[in-house]
């Protein structure tokens, strides 16, 4: 795979630690090609399959090799043939993986009848690494078309995988246990060239037996093809490097980590910004070295109006190690002028996932003359009010202690000390506007703080609804720079507006209530920053789950209901809060001021629950944590059922796409 020129090469390109030479190799050095694919094995095999010479030739050959020769020694391949067994046709496009150190899979690719549809394994064993070095022994000292052809004591089989019927996809090979492996299949080209988002794990069971199942992302994954991946440790996180899609690829999308045993992705940029900001990063390779680097190879395309480029350069990157501050995660973003509303209606909402919406300038979302406010505008605008605000001296705010007072204070003295606190000042102001009457009433700053909703102006991308018809409550919240909200969930759908300052929102989705300690909708988990896991194991199970973003000034961030979130102020801060139904109003609790109150019947069931556990606390402490587990198994079991029909509803979509394609 080496050199520049623009022709089909049959130079071998070996990288040792931080040099990049070709090596010169004996044996029979197979035919100059492109589009073919190899894989490791055993720790220093060389394995090489199919490819093609020129547009209308594809080849159907393997070829071995070994690291541990002095000079790598290519060697043909042939697999014993019996009456039932059939090889790989001549296929390019495809992948090669090396799985359970045992089995070598074809995956997807071009043939000429068009994509392979089929998984075709064959099964190696070490001593087919020992006899190999034996026999290439013998034959290094032959030049080049003098070598033999090895024959493997093994037969090739294939079972049918509509799944995977795609080319220009990438997979990597992932530890599904202590013990096992599984592939890890992603993007694609399908049958009429439409890239594809969906990824594939392919797993050998103790008898052999294949399994193919789908592997959800929330969100989904971007469509991509002609991408590279590998796992970069033993926890199953893959390294995404390069590819196509729909549009072209960003600089900060070059570069995606994936974590497949959870379904969270995110994007990283590499630092310092090298040539990979310009480079196609199509055509390469990436490897994961044994200190956890992962290495970009070359790479380059041809363009018939810009011409021919390629990379000679090697980008080598690690990720950094994880901490206890979760990642941020990749949370789907949209350019607020380009969205209409109706997209909101139709796919941001029927999405459930939390979404941002920002703008092309600095100024972000437009917000009217909101967009422009000054804490000088936000006095003038409230001066005549008064607000119970939060007063603490920790910045991290907790609600199932209180560990802060309320305090009425005109809103003009809230917003200097807010915006202009004396230097020894220790204490920190946070206000969420309440109603009218504050016992009766839910926020809405419509009637509370009318000169100043008169200057927002809601941005185009959201339909007017959400603050007419839909509409729960509105609130202003103003708050000192570190104060932190504690992690709680809304049972209403929520629109935060950023309008001065920055905050850090970290969240969590709902199927981690179980990891979040939850008392009512409030986490106890206070400082989810530097946690305390000896007393909050589980949360870090839910740390690996865990969204972090940044909203800065004209930014608008969409959580939907039941979503967790945290937020940190990174400087004083005033936003704007919208919250709105997305159910029939008679859905929700009519004695509801802020939007926390559970759906009548999930709190009647939950107080049911509550009494059953109680009557269970009666027994002995034997049969009490017996019939305890055994509740939790009567819910584990219905979650098993609800997860099992989605997964049913997934991979039948799936599926009826392959045959639509096929």
């Amino acid at each position: 795979v080496g050199g520049r020129a623009h022709q089909r090469q049959n130079t071998t390109v070996v990288v040792r630690r931080h040099t990049a030479r070709i090596e010169v190799c004996k044996g029979h050095i197979p035919a100059a090609r492109v589009h073919a694919a190899m894989a490791s094995a055993f720790g220093h095999f060389l394995i090489l399959v199919g490819g093609r010479t020129s547009p209308t030739r594809p080849i159907q050959d393997m070829y071995f090799a070994s690291a541990k020769t002095e000079v790598l020694c290519w060697v043909p391949v042939q697999a014993i043939l019996s009456g039932t067994s059939i090889s790989p046709p001549p296929v390019w496009r495809h992948q090669l993986a090396f799985v359970d150190s045992n089995f070598l899979v074809v995956i997807g690719g071009r043939t000429s009848c068009g994509l392979l549809g089929d998984i075709f394994y064959i099964e190696l064993t070490s001593q087919d690494s020992l006899r190999f070095l034996d026999f290439v022994n013998q034959e290094t000292g032959k030049e080049n078309g003098d070598c033999q052809t090895y024959r493997l004591a093994a037969v090739w089989k294939s079972i049918p995988a509509p799944q995977l019927r795609r080319h220009s996809h990438a997979v990597s090979v992932i530890k599904s246990s202590p013990c096992r492996e599984k592939v890890f299949v992603y993007g694609g080209l399908d049958i009429v060239d439409s890239a594809l988002s969906s990824a594939v794990s392919i797993s050998f069971g103790e008898d052999n037996r294949i399994s193919i199942s789908e592997v959800v992302f929330e969100p989904s994954l971007p469509p991509r093809f002609g991408h590279q991946m590998t796992a970069v440790n033993d926890e199953g996180v893959v390294v995404v490097c390069g590819g196509c899609s729909f549009h072209s690829i960003l600089p900060e999308e070059k570069f995606l980590v994936l974590y497949p045993d959870i379904g969270v992705w995110q994007m990283v940029d590499v630092q310092p910004s090298p040539w990979y900001k310009e480079s196609l990063m199509f055509n390469h390779t990436c490897h994961s070295i044994n200190d956890g680097e992962v290495t970009v190879l070359f790479g380059g395309g041809n363009c018939f109006s810009f011409g021919t480029h390629f990379d000679p350069m090697v980008l080598r990157f690690k990720l950094l190690e994880s901490s206890t501050l979760p990642p941020s995660h990749f949370v789907q973003g949209f350019n607020a002028s380009c969205l209409h509303k109706s997209e909101f209606t139709s796919h941001i909402l029927k999405r459930r996932l939390p979404t941002v919406f920002t703008g092309k300038t600095v100024a972000g979302c437009s917000f009217g003359l909101a967009s422009s406010w000054t804490s000088e505008r936000l006095i003038e605008l409230c001066a005549d009010r008064e607000a119970s605000v939060h007063v603490t001296s920790s910045p991290n705010m907790d609600f199932l202690t209180r560990n802060f007072r309320f305090e009425v204070l005109s809103m003009k003295e809230l917003i200097n000390r807010v915006f202009h606190p004396k230097a020894n000042s220790k204490e920190l102001l946070y206000l969420r506007s309440m109603g009218k009457n504050f016992r009766k009433d839910v926020s809405d700053i419509q009637t509370t703080y009318p000169k100043l909703f008169e200057e927002f102006s809601l941005p185009l991308c959201f339909p007017s609804e959400i603050f007419q018809e839909w509409k729960f409550s509105s609130a202003l919240r103003v708050s000192s720079e570190h104060v932190q909200l504690w992690t709680h969930y809304d049972i209403m759908d929520n629109v935060l507006f950023n309008i001065i300052g920055s905050k850090r929102v970290i969240l969590w989705p709902p199927h981690q209530v179980e990891n979040l300690y939850i008392s009512g909708s409030t986490s106890a988990v206070l400082d989810v920053e530097n946690p305390d896991f000896i007393k909050f194991p589980r949360f870090k199970s839910a740390m690996k789950h865990a969204i972090q973003i940044v909203l800065r000034p004209g930014d608008a961030l969409f959580i939907p209901a039941m979503w967790f979130h945290n937020v940190r102020a990174l400087s004083p801060c005033a936003s704007i809060n919208c919250f709105f139904r997305h159910l029939p109003k008679d859905r929700y609790q009519t004695k509801d001021l802020y939007g926390n109150k559970d759906l009548p019947e999930a709190g009647k069931a939950l107080n049911l629950v509550r009494e059953a556990v109680d009557e269970i606390e009666k027994l002995d402490d034997e049969y009490c944590q017996f019939y305890l587990y055994k509740l939790r198994s009567v819910i584990t079991e219905r979650l098993d059922s609800l997860t099992s029909r989605k997964q049913e509803q997934t991979g039948g979509s799936l599926e009826s796409k392959q045959d639509a394609s096929n």
